[in-house]
């Protein structure tokens, strides 16, 4: 029952942060005539939020520490910011919709 209890608990926890983290970061963005710099904030700071989760739970249901499980652990999670810039840089499309995007919010 404690085992219940204490993931019932950290699933609320999880869900809190996911949802709190990213609805803050959309209410600091916002500008007073009520325009945002874009979404890509937000996305990227749920995002964020999501793959720490992650990397708690899979913390806290491995069995056993070794060195290579550690190591994978610290390097997947150092590895996720530097990949999503690159991929949001490198793709054209993004690029485009994202010029789209902001010439559309500029429209009175």
């Amino acid at each position: 029952m404690l085992y219940y209890i204490a993931w019932a608990l950290y699933a609320i926890f999880a869900a809190a942060v996911c949802f709190y983290i990213p609805f803050w970061s959309i209410h600091v963005s916002m500008h007073e005539n009520g325009k945002t710099d874009g979404l890509w904030c937000s996305g990227y700071t749920s995002f964020t939020a999501l793959i720490i989760i992650n990397h708690i739970t899979v913390a806290m249901q491995q069995r056993g520490f070794t060195i290579v499980n550690v190591t994978l652990t610290i390097v997947s999670f150092l590895l996720f910011m530097p990949c999503i810039v690159l991929l949001n840089n490198g793709l054209s499309t993004s690029i485009n919709r994202g010029a789209m995007f902001n010439e559309y919010m500029r429209l009175p």
